[in-house]
């Protein structure tokens, strides 16, 4: 097509050969932009679906933001739709996600369960709910599972911190053997207490900074 314009071009001045460049130069532009949608890679606007307890839902100590409010307020351009609830363990998230992921349609999950597995000991039955979970996001047509360890106890609680180490291996395991992504939170947090509130399970507003950066890393 340009070799058509050429040729019907008449070159017998400068004036009209800066047009044909011209005209040539905008052609080959559009062509470039014609050949596929927007796309945008890694900074494309995507909804993150979290599913987990109370270390990412609402309920926190007043006036620290979860994680997932975090992260909405560090990548404003991606929908981040927060449906954990307090008190819930990977068995009633497992059952909660194929309706969460119909009304959402997410490109990524988060999947960050274990800590009220760990205090009530309902351990047996964490480790295919998690593998259903992550298959069912899946099979869905989620592009990314990402799936979380949980931060050691401290206090009182640290009497729970064997189940911990079991919860935590699982999600390990599984992450590895299901094509998951493991942003893991627990080694991120280290030593001592001083991520967490008093009562030695919820993380304080550094402790959710790190839980941030773990999980965006990862999405």
């Amino acid at each position: 097509m340009i070799h058509l314009l050429f040729s019907t071009c008449k070159l017998s001045s400068r004036k009209t050969v800066f047009v044909f460049v011209l005209v040539a130069s905008l052609f080959l532009t559009s062509g470039c932009d014609s050949g596929g949608g927007g796309g945008g890679g890694d900074d494309s606007p995507r909804t993150v679906l979290v599913m987990g307890d109370s270390i990412s839902g609402a309920y926190n100590y007043e006036g620290v933001p979860p994680w997932p409010v975090l992260l909405a307020s560090d990548q404003p351009e991606w929908n981040i739709v927060n449906s954990a609830i307090a008190g819930e363990r990977i068995q009633s998230g497992a059952s909660r996600l194929p309706g969460q992921l119909s009304v959402h349609s997410p490109d990524q999950v988060v999947l960050f369960y274990g800590s009220n597995n760990a205090v009530r000991g309902n351990i047996d039955s964490f480790e295919p709910s998690l593998r259903g979970a992550i298959r069912a996001a899946f099979a869905f047509g989620v592009d990314r599972v990402v799936v979380a360890t949980i931060p050691p106890f401290y206090g009182q609680r640290v009497v729970f911190n064997g189940r911990v180490t079991v919860v935590n291996n699982i999600i390990r395991t599984v992450a590895s053997e299901e094509g998951a992504v493991l942003a893991d939170v627990n080694r991120e947090f280290g030593e001592g207490d001083r991520d967490l509130f008093p009562d030695g399970i919820h993380p304080n507003l550094d402790g959710q900074r790190i839980i941030k950066v773990a999980i965006r890393e990862r999405l």
